[in-house]
């Protein structure tokens, strides 16, 4: 137990492995403190007081015991020789470890000096035995329960300690007998037992203790001998808030447990409560288990009430107490008094069965359309059977709003008219059949009946009628003893506090013994102001219950009261928090009363449950849909969101995993495991694609555009003259290109477009048309608009004749020839002639007469002479 401050601890406060010796009459002088406080290691160190728990970091406090301390090697220092711990010598570093079964008293060596402790520094678990000057005895002696770190001591904690007020020995406690199985405690050894503790919010006022101490006369459990015991009203008025408090226990290695005891507990108006708590946490924190308001047992007498608590929720955990709290949050009041025994663990273990643990328990993603993403949801079996699974989905779900009914429905004689369905199954919050009333989680009792009679709800007793369902006591009944003879019955009977909302209902059955004559009357109210703990305190009074839901029997009919088991249902409130009461009310049982039972009340909600109508979601899949774990591993389940086609919102379903484990679901663990799964879907995501030229010569449109996540880009690109689109390149994903329209990939990002052009070319060949001549080169490549230029060669006796061919027309300088510009690929063809011969041959001859010239002529055109030049003489 970790010591708080507001609280006073008034008794062993031991390890969860200790407990004190068997020594009654040593227990009411018995103080223990849980202060859990690390030794500061430096030079102040820690001053401590031993009798009131004082610890102190920063100096000395005023009668201050002990100082360990020390920057570096932990050191013993004792104030004065009235203090001082057991040792095997007055001086030195002596100081012994203990351990538990030794006895600290006056006989004892004692070292009261300063010096490093050479047993303590090299790193222990154990006990420091300690005398000191109290207050209430002169010396007193104790023991520390002190663990040290080696080789220098430090860190060092004093976990523990206790002392005797009195001054007698005192013996460090030995081995818990607080587990599974074991037979139950008794307190025959006196209260607290052995390792068992006693805490107060109220050290002035009455405590757990023995009966004799109590002031109490004896045992009015089912047990005999000695019982823990705490009495109101033996102490006289004073506040009281006493708690007796469990070693910590351990149930790893079992699935069952259960704690188990009788009691005899009598509540003075309801002022009053006994409640049952756990702590998983060493006590920092606990949770209400049970909780008494109303009597249980007879009064100062026998038979008393044996009670039940299943703990199987904690089974496998380690480091568990339970406490008993006695306690009035009222004050002024004086109450009568609360007896506990024989109490014990039961554990065992449960056949082998598969559990599933799925995680994570909720999956969300966030989406700027259109996404795909996934996730993993991990089903894991932490069962010793196979566990087998399937996972369906589930839109969320929009319930219909339907008028409920206030009225009861018709039994036997009650009157009222049938009630409408649900229009969709509803999440049940109460679900109660009964099955033991010792042991009813949250619900609250208050008899204000006047005078008080003898019985409270009970137990229903199979003899007057059996259960609706279950076992057949498994009712809460209620009868005409509520209040004494002649007295006006007022018996409260409140659920568990509930969270309306919209279409909340409530039905339960009840009924009374077949043949009754006598009028019963229950009436049912609600409560919405929160806590709803106030339902009065008094015959006649309601609290802050004003809100009458229905009465079953308002007119007090004798024969009204239904005799078979009869169902009635109500509207619950649309909002806020409370409870729902059962009121027994009827008054002078002298001619009314006879006896009633309540059975299956359940409540729900009104939130439509989970996984009742699975559909396909079309944002939502998973994979695999169903399979089969061993024990002990786990399987990986991936679940994708596409929001592909969903407009900005917010989209929530379910997957509902059911499984072959056998706890009812819905919950982790249970058969029915509901995984709510949430998809955010915001706009498109908007990314800017820009453009730009990477080999110049020609132009892409528009500069930039601004696209949605996932969509596309076009660009037009538009070449110079003389050039063509070469490649589209850039930081944007792929695309395509049409004549000169290019489109993008779909754009996840800001990207780029780069537009590479070439410049166009051709090829321009030559030959020769007619032979007798060459023409070179024979080709070559020229750009678009470019010339061309050629040279032809004639054979010998041949002259160029032309230049012909598919290339523009040009010019011919010499035999150089020229093309005209150049825009496809083309030919230039050369053409060759013979050369032309000389003119006429001449023959110079002298000058002739008439009829010589005549006969040279004839002579000339034999031999072919074209010409006769006369050479003068």
């Amino acid at each position: 137990m970790r010591h708080r401050k507001s609280l006073t601890l008034l008794a062993l406060f031991a390890l969860a492995a200790l407990s004190l010796p068997a020594t009654a009459a040593a227990q009411g002088n018995l103080v223990c403190f849980s202060p859990n406080h690390t030794i500061q290691a430096s030079f102040n160190g820690t001053y401590i007081r031993w009798e009131d728990n004082t610890f102190n970091d920063d100096g000395q406090v005023t009668d201050w015991n002990f100082n360990p301390y020390g920057s570096s090697t932990l050191t013993f220092f004792f104030n004065g020789a009235a203090n001082g711990g057991v040792a095997s010598s007055t001086s030195g570093g002596t100081w012994l470890v203990l351990g538990p079964g030794d006895v600290i008293d006056g006989s004892l060596t004692f070292n009261p000096g300063i010096a490093q402790p050479t047993a303590w520094n090299v790193g222990v678990d154990g006990y420091l035995g300690f005398r000191f000057a109290c207050s209430s005895a002169g010396t007193c002696y104790g023991w520390a329960h002190i663990t040290t770190t080696g080789p220098a001591g430090h860190p060092a904690t004093i976990l523990d300690y206790c002392f005797d007020s009195a001054g007698d020995a005192i013996t460090i406690p030995g081995a818990s007998t607080f587990v599974c199985n074991a037979p139950a405690e008794g307190f025959e050894d006196g209260v607290p037992p052995t390792g068992w503790t006693v805490e107060t919010a109220e050290p002035s006022g009455p405590q757990w203790t023995t009966i004799a101490l109590s002031g109490e006369a004896g045992n009015y459990t089912n047990g005999s001998g000695e019982a823990a015991t705490v009495s109101s009203d033996r102490f006289g008025g004073a506040e009281f808030d006493t708690s007796l408090v469990t070693p910590a226990f351990d149930l790893t290695g079992f699935t069952t447990a259960s704690v188990e005891y009788t009691a005899n507990y009598q509540n003075l108006a309801n002022y009053d409560y006994l409640d049952v708590d756990i702590s998983t946490d060493g006590g920092a924190t606990w949770t209400t288990l049970l909780s008494w308001n109303n009597d249980y047992g007879a009064f100062r007498a026998q038979p008393g009430e044996d009670v039940s608590i299943d703990l199987s929720a904690y089974a496998g955990q380690s480091g568990l107490m339970l406490r008993w709290r006695y306690y009035d949050p009222h004050t002024g009041d004086w109450n009568w008094y609360a007896q506990i025994d024989d109490v014990g663990l039961v554990c065992g273990q449960s056949a082998e069965e598969p559990n599933i643990d799925v995680s994570p328990p909720s999956l969300s993603e966030t989406h700027a359309t259109p996404q795909t993403t996934s996730q993993t949801l991990t089903i894991a079996n932490t069962g010793q059977a196979t566990l087998a699974w399937g996972i369906d989905e589930e839109p969320a779900s929009v319930r219909p709003v339907v008028e409920a009914l206030t009225v009861a429905r018709a039994g036997s004689g009650g009157g009222g008219a049938t009630p409408l369905p649900n229009p969709v199954p509803e999440a049940v919050v109460v679900d109660e059949g009964f099955d033991n009333v010792t042991a009813l989680s949250g619900w609250l009792m208050g008899n204000h009946s006047s005078p008080l009679g003898a019985s409270d709800w009970f137990q229903g007793n199979p003899s007057a009628f059996t259960a609706y369902d279950g076992a057949a006591n498994a009712y809460i009944a209620a009868n005409f003893q509520n209040a004494d003879d002649g007295g006006d019955i007022d018996n409260w009977l409140v659920t568990p506090l509930i969270n309306f909302s919209a279409g909340a209902s409530l039905s339960f059955y009840t009924r009374t013994a077949t043949n009754s004559q006598w009028a019963d009357r229950l009436e049912v109210r609600v409560c919405t102001t929160g806590a709803c703990t106030n339902f009065g305190s008094g015959y006649g009074q309601v609290g802050d219950f004003t809100t009458v839901l229905l009465t079953v029997n308002e007119s007090l009919n004798p024969t009204g009261y239904p005799q078979t088991w009869t169902q009635f249902t109500s509207a619950l409130p649309a909002s806020g928090s409370g409870r729902v009461a059962f009121r027994y009310f009827v008054p002078d049982n002298s001619t009314n009363s006879n006896y009633i039972g309540i059975d299956r009340v359940v409540i729900d909600d009104g939130s439509a449950v989970a996984c009742a109508n699975p559909a396909d979601v079309p944002w939502l899949s998973v994979s695999p849909t169903s399979g089969t774990t061993a024990a002990g591993t786990s399987t990986p389940v991936t679940v994708t969101f596409d929001s592909t086609g969903l407009a900005a919102g917010t989209y929530n379903a379910n997957l509902c995993v059911t499984s072959n484990d056998p706890n009812p679901g819905p919950g982790n663990g249970t058969n029915l495991v509901v995984v709510p799964v949430s998809l955010t879907v915001s706009g498109p995501a908007m990314h800017t694609v820009t453009a730009s030229v990477g080999t110049p010569a020609g132009t892409i449109m528009p500069p930039s555009q601004t696209v949605a996540h996932g969509a596309t880009a076009t660009f037009t690109l538009t070449p110079d003259s003389g050039y063509a689109i070469d490649t589209v390149g850039g930081t944007c994903p792929a695309g395509s290109l049409a004549g000169n329209v290019y489109t993008t990939g779909p754009i996840t990002a800001d990207c780029e477009v780069v537009a590479n052009f070439r410049q166009l070319t051709y090829t321009v060949t030559s030959s020769v048309g007619m032979p007798a001549g060459t023409i070179a080169p024979p080709s070559q490549t020229v750009a678009h608009g470019a010339t061309a230029t050629f040279t032809l060669t004639p054979d010998s006796g041949f002259e160029i004749d032309g230049v012909g061919g598919t290339c523009p027309a040009g010019s011919l300088a010499g035999n150089v020839y020229t093309t005209g510009a150049i825009t496809a690929d083309c030919e230039v063809v050369a053409n060759f002639r013979p050369e032309a011969g000389p003119g006429p041959s001449v023959l110079e001859i002298p000058t002739l007469g008439p009829a010589g010239g005549a006969l040279l002529g004839l002579l000339l055109a034999g031999l072919g002479l074209g010409a006769l030049r006369r050479r003068r003489a």
